[in-house]
């Protein structure tokens, strides 16, 4: 239930990037005068960040999964 929740809070971390960066990259192209420029930037930082994010946590799940050879007993193995 936890890890569910960890990745369902990195989903809505995913919606409020692209609602950020659409908002911060909007607010830039008002100042500047540019059509749309600082809009793309920031969305293309949010999803990098957001990537480099999901593979630090995907890193520490893997590190939290048991290694195989310790799930299974001998026992288990010749039983099946």
């Amino acid at each position: 239930m936890k890890k569910g929740a960890v990745f369902m809070g990195m989903g809505f971390e995913l919606v409020g990037l692209i609602l950020g960066g659409l908002y911060v990259g909007s607010q830039i192209d008002k100042e500047m005068k540019w059509p749309g420029y600082a809009v793309a930037a920031a969305m293309v930082i949010a999803l990098i960040g957001w990537f480099i994010h999901l593979i630090f946590m995907m890193k520490k799940f893997m590190a939290e999964l048991p290694d195989d050879k310790e799930t299974y007993d001998k026992e288990d193995i010749d039983n099946k």
